[in-house]
């Protein structure tokens, strides 16, 4: 389990694409400990709903599920998952079959799965999401695989934060760009001893147009102050 721990680790520092990790991580986390599926359920908090993110299935079970039959959306207490979402702790079945809580055959949640372990992920005590496993036989609960499900539940935490927070600047960064080129001045943003960090559309076409030595000099990276200051002619005085 500690060497499956470290794989996990490696995968989510590695891999900077969100998909491409979390099925890296479903992978090995089935392979290692034998289950069928694995799932990662992503809370939305905006829309107040449990998402499917993320699952790795073994070929044997192609057969047996269908991705279109599939439930890609929970709300709070639906299905075993939304279950652990509004509880905040993890969940092991034995056997799905003597559940005295999923009694109607259409709430299991799939064919040819008998056993199944949910646990939920954190960050700042807030649950970002939940992963769930079924298995094929009867499994009672591994007091070792549990403590594992913690660890790896603290790294995709961590994970899903930095995600969130690197989407976030993005975000921030596309909207400041979207304002600058929506403006008709030209616009020169520099730092306190003159370098420019950027200029907007209009900047850039105006001394392309023109083919203004001054303005050609000063974008993204160069001092604006010593551009101005190395202008010559009937121009200096503008600049």
């Amino acid at each position: 389990l500690l060497r499956l721990e470290h794989h996990v680790a490696r995968a989510l520092a590695s891999v900077d694409a969100m998909d491409s990790a979390l099925s890296s991580v479903l992978q090995a986390i089935c392979a290692s400990q034998g289950w069928a599926i694995g799932r990662f359920w992503q809370v939305d908090e905006a829309a107040g709903v449990l998402r499917l993110a993320a699952q790795w299935r073994a070929p044997a079970m192609d057969a047996l599920v269908s991705d279109a039959e599939d439930v890609t959306v929970l709300r709070p207490g639906e299905g075993l998952a939304g279950r652990v979402w509004r509880t905040a702790e993890p969940l092991w079945i034995p056997d799905l079959r003597a559940e005295p809580r999923l009694m109607h055959r259409a709430v299991l949640p799939n064919e040819g799965v008998i056993s199944a372990t949910l646990f939920p992920f954190f960050s700042g005590g807030r649950v970002l999401g939940v992963l769930s496993f079924l298995g094929r036989d009867r499994r009672e609960p591994d007091a070792r695989i549990q403590a594992s499900a913690r660890v790896i539940g603290d790294q995709l935490g961590q994970f899903v934060q930095r995600r969130r927070a690197k989407d976030a600047l993005k975000a921030s960064e596309h909207f400041i760009r979207s304002t600058l080129d929506s403006l008709l001045e030209h616009v020169c943003v520099i730092d306190s001893t003159g370098v420019i960090l950027t200029v907007n559309r209009a900047w850039r076409a105006f001394a392309q147009a023109h083919a203004e030595p001054a303005l050609l000099h000063a974008l993204d990276g160069a001092n604006y102050l010593h551009a101005c200051a190395n202008v010559q002619g009937a121009q200096a005085g503008d600049a």
